[in-house]
């Protein structure tokens, strides 16, 4: 079987990235099983060599090499290679079919050079341009200005111009465009370093200044990237790594496939003239993502399902893919942030609540309890009152009818001592006359404690002298029974008040105290003490005795109550003090804290 052979023949050299990946990609898809195809690649290089002379030049080169080759399919790749194949196809390679790749548009002088031609099609190279410009004017919409960077000093630079020029005076923007394109290298990075804040610029191509110098691509764009402050859009994916921020970008690798998928239909027998010219290759958006963060563009404005290229962060990618459902997942942890410090607060706001309730609780719980004792003393003072008055109203029904039996009782008995000598006698008549005197004392008693004493005024006293008699009765009595009586009482104690009610309050207590140790065989003593306290006068009487037990001191203030044996106490003492001092504002209590029986009178001072 006789080998099928192929010609792949490329405008520029190896070395060029492009031209590269369109050759891998025709030779990766043309079919592997086909073991009887001969291919042969050859290079025009014609970026760097070109003119009339060199086309005949490479004629006469290929005519010695492929001289006794049946080339029967040409694959060419951009307009270099592609015009000459159809200009010496017929004298090199016997009318081959061609199959082109590349080729910068597919315009009606196109389509007028070459209406007689038969044999070939291909694949019309097209660039995105009025996408791109949208994309841009999006991207940018405070740009006043915009930049066109590319030569018109190599066929596909002059077509690019005129695409260019098709579509920005297609939307209206030729009054805003700036072309770099006839200039020198030099000029050329001096003035990129200078555009206009806020623009932008689109890159064609630049492999040759005006002054013919050929430019590395890589160098060229790398040095154009590095020293502009705007964005670089492009249009072939190669440049891309190179600087641009992104585009939609025409693809060597896929140009490279379609012309080999068409020289597999044609090796399978296909007609090539029933193949028809693919203007229009799609060309994906594609951008970088550091240049997208560099310039702050906005994400959102890309085009859906555009390739982010440089983008490591998992997070950002799941940001750029998801963004609605990354700011929902995030509105909702807001959400339910805001709701647990909510609820945190209204917790600590319950606690201080619930505290402030319990707080006010205990307050309201400790005034009723102390208003409860305050009624419960109140009512015991009623009670205590009610008695005092029954027994006044007792002691004055009483005293009249009793005063007079009582007064005969007591003459009779005074008589019967006069007049009798029988000692039995005498002494029955001494308890008589004893009991009259006790009877008459109770009455007195009675009526004192019930007394308003609405008739005694009161008057500014001076307690030492108040209490002067009652010392100099007490004090023979005491020393009689071996009692030692101390009086420490300041000279200038003064109270507004009666000051027979005082002396008698003194006297009292003095007697309770007297009647007490007068019983005892141990050390005996009686302390009379008065002092000034702040803005109180208190009088105090203290004694030998040991104090008072609990179950005496809850009783010893009530009337009738009395520890005295012998019949020697009414019980009303203590009573009738209580009711005096409480007339003069004042109170009288024991001082529980005293190791000895002290009782103390509090006065307000005059």
């Amino acid at each position: 079987m006789d080998k099928y052979e192929v010609l792949i023949l490329h405008s520029y050299s190896r070395d060029s990235i492009w031209t590269d990946l369109i050759d891998q990609s025709i030779k990766k898809n043309l079919h592997s099983e086909s073991n009887h195809l001969d291919v042969y690649t050859e290079y025009m290089d014609s970026k760097r060599f070109y003119g009339r002379d060199y086309g005949e030049r490479l004629y006469n080169l290929f005519s010695i090499k492929y001289s006794d080759r049946n080339i029967k399919l040409i694959i060419t790749s951009d307009d270099n290679a592609f015009a000459f194949a159809m200009k010496y196809r017929d004298k090199l390679f016997q009318n081959s079919q061609i199959i082109f790749t590349g080729v910068n548009g597919y315009s009606d002088e196109f389509k007028q050079k070459y209406r007689l031609e038969k044999n070939y099609t291909g694949l019309v190279e097209s660039f995105k341009i009025d996408k791109m410009l949208e994309l841009s004017q999006s991207l940018h919409p405070k740009a006043k200005k915009f930049y066109v960077i590319n030569t018109i000093h190599t066929p596909s630079g002059k077509y690019l111009k005129k695409e260019f020029q098709k579509s920005i005076s297609k939307l209206g923007l030729a009054d805003k465009v700036e072309y770099l394109e006839d200039i020198s290298a030099d000029s050329l990075y001096k003035k990129v370093e200078k555009l206009e804040k806020g623009s932008f610029a689109l890159y064609g191509g630049f492999s040759r200044d005006r002054d013919g110098n050929f430019l590395d691509f890589e160098k060229n764009l790398g040095e154009l990237a590095r020293r502009s402050n705007v964005p670089i859009y492009g249009f072939l994916k190669y440049y891309l790594p190179y600087g641009l921020t992104g585009g939609y970008f025409t693809s060597g690798e896929l140009y490279g496939k379609k012309a080999a998928l068409i020289a597999n239909q044609i090796i399978a027998g296909e007609d090539i003239n029933s193949i028809a010219i693919v203007e229009d290759v799609e060309a994906p958006a594609i951008f970088d993502y550091a240049k997208i963060v560099k310039f702050g563009l906005d994400f959102h404005k890309l085009p859906v399902n555009s390739q982010i290229i440089n983008r490591n962060n998992k997070l950002l990618r799941f940001y750029e893919e998801y963004t609605f459902e990354f700011w929902f997942i995030l509105f909702s942890f807001a959400c339910l942030f805001i709701s647990l410090v909510v609820l945190a607060y209204h917790f600590e706001q319950q606690k201080k609540h619930k505290k402030e309730v319990l707080r006010i609780n205990e307050q309201l719980e400790d005034r009723v309890e102390k208003r409860t004792r305050q009624l419960i003393e109140q009512q015991s003072k009623l009670i205590n009152s009610a008695k005092l008055a029954s027994i006044g109203e007792m002691a004055s029904g009483i005293a009249h009818e009793i005063n007079n039996p009582l007064t005969i009782i007591d003459l009779s008995a005074y008589r019967i001592i006069q007049l009798s000598d029988n000692e039995v006698v005498l002494k029955s008549a001494e308890k008589i006359k004893l009991t009259v005197d006790r009877i008459s004392k109770i009455i007195k008693g009675l009526k004192q404690l019930a007394k308003e004493d609405a008739s005694l005024t009161s008057e500014l006293v001076n307690i030492k002298v108040a209490i002067e008699d009652v010392i100099s009765i007490c004090q023979a009595r005491f020393k009689e029974n071996e009692i030692h009586f101390k009086i420490d009482v300041d000279e200038n104690l003064k109270v507004h008040g009666a000051p027979v009610q005082i002396s008698q309050v003194v006297l009292n207590l003095l007697n309770n105290s007297f009647d007490e140790l007068v019983q005892g065989d141990s050390e005996r003593w009686i302390k009379l003490e008065g002092k000034k306290e702040k803005d109180i006068v208190e009088i105090s009487v203290t004694d030998s005795g040991k104090g008072i037990s609990e179950e005496i001191f809850e009783r010893i203030m009530e009337p009738f109550f009395t520890t005295k044996v012998d019949q020697r106490g009414t019980g009303l003492g203590l009573s009738i003090c209580k009711n005096i001092i409480e007339h003069h504002k004042g109170r009288i209590f024991v001082d529980r804290s005293s190791p000895n029986t002290r009782f103390v009178i509090q006065l307000p001072t005059a």
